[in-house]
């Protein structure tokens, strides 16, 4: 049989080609992403590569060109790359963008521009419920045989704390971005009627996709995972669900907050309240532009600040780390980037808040609800540049503007 490829004969079908390609990375990102660095680079890099492409052949027609968060996206971009220069150890700086330029910080702006159509989201978003069903069941495997996927993770199974494929109880981070995404996958996809039939179908798929998921995240113990993921399913419910249940939704999501979080003892005995003040220490020191991009480690010491615990290379708080290692100009640029990111996306969904049953209203909310969770999960977790963290974030972001625009443009379905 003879098969013959045919290259696009035009700047139009090339440009085209790149927003495939672009696709094609992003769903290769998020369908392995906790699998191996490898699979993220190439599907980072992958997306990125494309999208570089089709702003050269094609940036007049192109989204970013008139999004309204474009100057924000840009001051972002080159406060990390002021501050990766202007720092008191510039190395750490770069050595942060080498490992983040071409595979992580362009995965919000390919998710953007390559979701054009309500297909392209839903294809997507399956590929990130495929891959939270997939790393749950490697968790429940983890816990029925006691393996270890990795070794640098025995520590932490020794504790009863399971890891899934990575090398560290924060997979539970890694769930809570992509949770919302996978419940609304099938809700969104399987069918629109009102059936009986139909609607149990899409509940049956949405928990089979959840529940390993749920299950590894639950017994990875990480309490910031549990507080984004239920500051998502807040979002999602209010939105969702008609006023009148919103008080209660409120009520109750507060009541597993607390209830998770345990004695007030406990919390108020944290390390992180003392990792917190040292990053204050950090900023009062150099207010107005920080230390540098990932210098937290190197600052606090230099202050003559010493922890009776281990030494910490982040405060465990990007809006923190924000403050102390860029300074009130960078703290500034980073609440545009987070806050105008997430009320670009919950605008067009207040405002069409009467048509929350249509399919579209919940795939533009499970992004949007995904990156508040973000945001709270911001308060306690990472460092902002960790690579898988930032990466599936911004991934995340890009479906969420994509499906706002749309949203907010009426597209069919």
């Amino acid at each position: 049989m003879n098969v013959s490829l045919r290259l696009p004969e035009d700047r139009r079908a090339w440009s085209e080609a790149m927003l495939l390609l672009a696709r094609l990375g992003l769903g290769f990102y998020l369908l392995l992403a906790p699998f191996g660095i490898s699979f993220r680079e190439i599907g980072g890099t992958t997306a990125t590569v494309a999208v570089a492409l089709y702003y050269v052949l094609d940036w007049r027609n192109s989204v970013l060109r008139r999004h309204p968060l474009r100057w924000v996206f840009a001051a972002f971009l080159g406060l990390v790359v002021l501050k990766s220069a202007h720092s008191m150890h510039p190395s750490l700086g770069w050595y942060t963008l080498g490992h983040s330029l071409h595979a992580t910080f362009f995965l919000g702006v390919a998710g953007l521009e390559a979701v054009r159509e309500w297909r392209h989201a839903r294809g997507l978003f399956w590929c990130a419920a495929l891959m939270a069903c997939a790393q749950g069941l490697t968790g429940v495997w983890q816990h029925l045989s006691a393996c270890v996927f990795q070794t640098s993770a025995t520590p932490c199974a020794e504790l009863g704390r399971l890891t899934g494929t990575m090398d560290s109880p924060r997979v539970g981070n890694l769930l809570s971005l992509v949770l919302p995404l996978a419940l609304a996958a099938p809700l969104a996809v399987l069918g629109t009627g009102s059936g009986r039939p139909g609607q149990a179908r899409r509940l049956a798929t949405a928990a089979a996709l959840i529940a390993p998921a749920l299950y590894l995240l639950l017994f990875s113990m990480t309490r910031s995972a549990l507080a984004g993921l239920l500051a998502a399913l807040l979002v999602m419910a209010v939105l969702r669900f008609p006023p009148r249940y919103a008080l209660p939704l409120l009520l109750l999501g507060a009541a597993g907050i607390g209830a998770h979080f345990g004695r007030l003892d406990a919390v108020m005995n944290d390390p992180r309240w003392t990792i917190w003040r040292a990053a204050w220490d950090v900023f009062l020191a150099y207010p107005l532009l920080g230390s540098g991009i990932e210098t937290f480690g190197e600052a606090y010491p230099s202050l003559g600040i010493r922890f009776d615990f281990p030494p910490m290379p982040h405060p465990h708080n990007i809006y923190m780390q924000f403050l102390s290692e860029t300074g009130i100009m960078g703290f500034a640029a980073a609440m545009a980037f987070l806050v105008g990111t997430l009320l670009t996306m919950l605008l067009p969904l207040w405002r069409r808040r009467a048509q929350r049953r249509d399919p579209r209203f919940l795939l533009a909310l499970a992004p949007a609800a995904a990156w508040a969770g973000y945001m709270v999960t911001a308060l306690s977790a990472h460092s902002f540049f960790r690579t898988w963290w930032l990466g599936l974030a911004l991934a995340v972001q890009g479906l969420g503007l994509a499906c706002a625009r749309l949203l907010k443009e009426d597209r069919p379905a």
